[in-house]
């Protein structure tokens, strides 16, 4: 049902998890996708990763399941990528 895939992404929904590390995290998983799409990211600006991403799957025209997970996971803090 999905040709280009699935891509999960934790949310980290947990309410004691800071904005920035929420942020940084967001922005390894979104370079961690990319990666595995063969995009280059080493030495990319967070703003061309995405952009370049964003193109990636325009490209493709193919349906991908996006699914982001914000339910923490019982007594454990974040998950390191």
């Amino acid at each position: 049902a999905f040709p280009g895939g699935v891509v999960w992404l934790d949310a980290y929904g947990d309410n004691d998890v800071p904005a920035d590390l929420r942020e940084r995290l967001r922005r390894a998983q979104l370079r961690a996708v990319a990666r595995r799409m063969s995009l280059p990211v080493q030495g990319r600006s967070q703003a061309d990763v995405e952009s370049g991403l964003a193109r990636a799957i325009a490209a493709k025209n193919e349906p991908i399941l996006w699914v982001v997970d914000d339910v923490p996971e019982a007594g454990a803090g974040p998950r390191r990528l």
